[in-house]
């Protein structure tokens, strides 16, 4: 189990230092697509504008039903 505010919050800060790296808030992901070297993500504002993205990673801080997670090939278990 993870501490979502704790985490995101770790990830803000290493991101401040982190060469390359760009945060964008306020986007809702609506479309991934992994290819061999890359992830392709289309966004969509809070205007309601599609943009898409190019990344090397993607991080999916997006709680429980994560849009990414959804999107991996892996399972989800819940610890008993």
């Amino acid at each position: 189990m993870v501490h979502q505010p704790a985490l995101e919050g770790a990830l803000t800060e290493a991101a401040a230092t982190a060469n390359g790296l760009r945060v964008l808030r306020g986007y809702e992901a609506i479309q991934l697509t992994e290819a061999a070297d890359r992830v392709e993500i289309v966004a969509r504002d809070s205007a309601g504008e599609r943009h898409s993205f190019t990344a090397s990673w993607v991080i999916g801080c997006d709680g429980a039903n994560s849009f990414v997670r959804g999107h991996m090939p892996t399972p989800m278990s819940i610890p008993t």
